[in-house]
């Protein structure tokens, strides 16, 4: 087993990090339901998991809490994953950083 602390993450990343739908696609095959049952655990429609797993919708905190509590990791670890996600795709050359005048 690797001790944390010889784990490091060079930033910025070279790669874009993994939708969390696509680490849930890796996960669910360990599983012994169909997609339906997860779905329905998860108290979800089953388009609106297809939509996770094929990367077109985003994990939201309902969505996230669920998969901390059937799948372990707590909501954080699904949250970070769509946050570094998120953020990779953020084109921070069309958002303007620049300080803005105080509203009055």
């Amino acid at each position: 087993m690797t001790d944390c602390t010889e784990c490091t993450v060079e930033y910025p990343l070279k790669r874009r990090p993994s939708h969390p739908g696509a680490v849930l696609n890796d996960v669910l095959p360990d599983v012994a339901h169909s997609k339906a049952e997860i779905a329905r655990l998860f108290g979800i429609p089953r388009r609106h998991l297809n939509d996770i797993l094929g990367e077109r919708c985003s994990i939201t905190l309902p969505v996230a809490t669920k998969l901390g509590v059937i799948l372990g990791g707590g909501a954080e670890l699904w949250l970070k994953l769509q946050a570094a996600h998120d953020s990779w795709l953020a084109d921070p050359e069309s958002t303007d950083l620049s300080p803005q005048a105080p509203l009055a």
